[in-house]
């Protein structure tokens, strides 16, 4: 199994909100650049933070609607929430020094960038690699360089004198890409290179599969930052050729989400891949995170509070982008000195440097495979069994509205919801205490699933005593046969051996008894792996069961009903869909005849146009008349019209 690196950040679907952020006496502004500047620009390094303290704002930043998405303002752009969302990830002016700066890994004042920039997708479907071959029989696509052997990726040039320290950030050319032109002049630049550092910052709290929200790429000599925000759609089109060319060494740090995140968000697969994160743990090292490689190769401390960053904020502050600089300006010589270190402990029968390639090939060979939600989800969470109803609740409208599945309602409130079924709209409420708007807007609906859930669970206890009662019906009459069948036995072992009587009375009853025990035990195992949750439930009331087991299968048989519930819920939608559409057709309809009642009034107004032309074009032939009749009865009479 290839670990996952202490770079990577958490997954954060399953959170409580953060807290709400601090007051703008606390926050900083961002200092954005003039509008003259263009976009995307070649700067040498990046400024440097002043010594005295930014200004104070002059006024407190705009408050959150406490609505589940709050629509713009008229004549609001979206950037301008995006930049004023920016100050609350500025350096704190209250913070003491030596403490660790708190950067919030949510700011609800951002935007959402699916709505921003128009990124489009699809949570229910299965991910299709469209971009890959599949295998002979169908069933799985299969890499582009799959078959590729790993001892031909492998460079065992490496001499001493090639390791070379680069340049501080402030020294190195950096670009931040974020428009067309930008990636197109990237693309050019990464076809005359042979090797190039990759990184990722994704945003996992408001997308239900996530974003990816930047692409750091790093050569030997320049660094890049890539708005894959922006850009999304134009990422991959210029990009991939370079990433599954298995000439250009990639190295990147725990690149097992990594690859998952390229291949979701734009179809990139890669080739030849050094993965850092995997060498640290062939080396055995104190530390595997990239903070700590770092630290230990190049003298940098780099802030690991930005690790769960919003990283959907734009513009990016100087210190975020700084840290994201970090993350794959050094790589490549971290490469070339644990490259040399693994040659140095290598031998003939373990070599350490094919060990790498090897764990690396494992991960860049990975497919991602988009979440689906399953019939027993909810008995995993936390190890307990919770009911269905809520869970796919929530689940329905994370992919609905394109949402974390801990945004909508984190699973430490499901499991005290499951705990103390709230019943009514109001205790609810009183629960998830405004930290979730869309429970806050669907409390009677969630409400309403829990009841019909408890409706049907009161015959569950007449259900399982009745089962009860034939069990141990059944598990009597068959004690009973086997007793018959056994007295002839018993008869003629007395006759042959009249001493070991007392020792067959003994043994026969315990035998039954055994076979009831394991009946009891193996039997439910049994069952439960043939899926059969009836008859694990007749298995498990025989015997004397524990109530967390009687609740899982509880939970099972609620699972049941929940699906019915489920269909008529599903149904309910339908109709409100189609209602959504006969008034949509009415609205298209009453439309449609106020354009034609236009169209007619036009129509005339035509009519009344064609009339009077008509009228002018009779005029116009009389007046012609007359001329032509004035110039021929002058050319009659011209003495008439002589003048004197």
């Amino acid at each position: 199994m290839v670990a996952t690196s202490t770079r990577r950040r958490p997954q954060l679907r399953d959170f409580d909100p953060p807290p709400p952020l601090p007051t703008s006496k606390s926050l900083a502004p961002h200092h954005a650049p003039p509008p003259s500047v263009p976009l995307c620009r070649a700067v040498r390094g990046l400024p440097r933070f002043p010594a005295s303290p930014p200004p104070q704002l002059s006024h407190p930043p705009a408050p959150v609607p406490n609505s589940p998405r709050a629509p713009l303002v008229p004549g609001q752009e979206r950037h301008d929430g995006l930049e004023g969302s920016m100050r609350a990830l500025t350096k704190d002016k209250a913070a003491a020094p030596g403490t660790k700066l708190k950067v919030p890994f949510h700011d609800p004042s951002i935007p959402r960038p699916q709505d921003v920039y128009k990124i489009s997708v699809d949570n229910y479907k299965p991910f299709k690699h469209f971009c890959l071959e599949h295998s002979k029989d169908g069933t799985r696509p299969v890499h582009p360089l799959e078959k590729l052997p790993v001892e031909q990726l492998i460079d065992r040039n490496v001499s001493e004198s090639e390791s070379v320290k680069p340049a501080d950030l402030e020294d190195t050319p950096f670009t931040l890409v974020e428009d067309l032109r930008g990636l197109k002049e990237l693309s050019k630049k990464l076809k005359t290179v042979t090797e190039f550092a990759v990184g990722l910052e994704h945003n996992q709290y408001r997308s239900f599969q996530g974003l990816t929200c930047l692409m750091q790429i790093s050569t030997r000599t320049e660094d890049f930052i890539v708005d894959t925000l922006k850009l999304h759609i134009h990422i991959g089109l210029y990009l991939q050729k370079h990433f599954i060319d298995p000439a250009k060494r990639k190295v990147m740090h725990g690149a097992d989400r990594d690859i998952m995140w390229l291949q979701r968000d734009f179809h990139i697969y890669l080739c030849n891949l050094f993965d850092t994160g995997q060498a640290s743990r062939v080396l055995q090292m104190e530390s595997n995170g990239l903070e700590q490689l770092l630290q230990h190769f190049c003298g940098v401390a780099a802030k690991t509070e930005y690790n769960n960053a919003d990283w959907r904020a734009r513009p990016l502050p100087d210190e975020m982008i700084k840290y994201a600089r970090e993350g794959t300006h050094y790589l490549l010589y971290i490469y070339d000195m644990m490259r040399q270190r693994l040659q140095r402990e290598s031998n003939s029968e373990n070599d350490l440097l094919l060990e790498v390639y090897k764990h690396s090939n494992e991960i860049r060979l990975q497919l991602y495979e988009k979440e689906v939600l399953t019939d027993k989800c909810y008995l995993h969470i936390y190890g307990y069994a919770v009911p269905s109803a809520p869970h796919k609740w929530r689940d329905g409208i994370a992919r609905q509205e394109d949402e974390s599945t801990g945004y909508i309602l984190s699973d430490k409130t499901l499991l005290e919801i499951a705990k103390q079924i709230p019943s009514d709209a109001g205790h609810l409420k009183r629960m998830v205490n405004s930290k979730y708007p869309f429970v806050e807007s669907h409390l009677d609906e969630i409400v309403h699933n829990i009841k019909n859930a408890l409706e049907y669970s009161h015959l569950y206890e007449g259900i399982s005593e009745e089962l009860k009662k034939q069990r141990l019906e059944q598990s009597a009459s068959r004690c009973g046969e086997a007793r018959e069948e056994m007295a002839p036995l018993d008869a003629d072992i007395d006759r042959s051996n009249p001493g070991l009587t007392d020792q067959s009375t003994e043994a026969f009853p315990s035998s039954a008894n055994v076979n009831v025990a394991s009946d009891s035990g193996s039997g439910i195992m049994s069952a439960k792996a043939s899926g059969d949750p009836i008859q694990a439930t007749e298995l498990l009331l025989t015997k004397e069961c524990t109530s967390f087991e009687l609740l899982t299968i509880k939970c099972e048989l609620l699972e049941k009903i929940a699906k019915e519930t489920e269909l008529k819920f599903e149904a309910k939608r339908l109709c409100e869909v189609e209602d959504e559409k006969i008034k949509f057709l009415e609205y298209k309809l009453n439309e449609a005849k106020k354009e034609l009642e236009r169209i007619k009034d036009v129509k005339l107004e035509l009519e009344k146009v064609t009339r009077k032309t008509a009228d002018l074009i009779q005029q116009n032939n009389k007046l012609r008349k007359q001329l032509q009749d004035h110039k021929g009865h002058s050319m009659r009479h011209p003495r008439r019209y002589r003048p004197n």
